[in-house]
């Protein structure tokens, strides 16, 4: 059987059930959007936790001048309510430790530590143990 390459090319075998093929595929997405919509289970507010877990932040900082203010502002802002920003000064060159107790004003969610000696890129994990 020998097949023709122009027939095939001016008229492809799938060209007539393409657009049906791509309405049923959004079809099914359609369906799975609204079947999700109303059976998939909510969260009700009631079952909330009548406490909210501490959550600790760490942020290993190493010249961080440039940045470190912002970001510690950023966390202080955030809306969940237990958490505390430890901030691992890693014998930083420049005004970090500085700039980042500024930014947190004396806020008591803000600790400040500071390594005696700087042990490379892993520091902030051997400082935390």
């Amino acid at each position: 059987m020998r097949v023709n390459l122009q027939s095939l090319i001016a008229n492809p075998p799938l060209m007539p059930i393409l657009p049906l093929l791509i309405t049923l595929a959004f079809v099914i997405l359609w369906l799975t959007a609204v079947s999700n919509l109303l059976l998939f289970p909510r969260l009700n507010p009631k079952d909330r936790p009548a406490t909210t877990p501490l959550v600790s932040i760490l942020i290993p900082a190493r010249n961080e001048a440039r940045a470190i203010g912002r970001a510690v502002r950023s966390l202080l802002a955030q809306t969940y309510g237990n958490f505390e920003i430890v901030l691992l000064d890693d014998q930083s060159e420049d005004e970090t430790a500085v700039l980042a107790t500024q930014a947190a004003y004396n806020d008591p969610r803000f600790r400040l530590m500071q390594n005696l000696l700087f042990l490379g890129e892993h520091s902030a994990a051997l400082a935390s143990r």
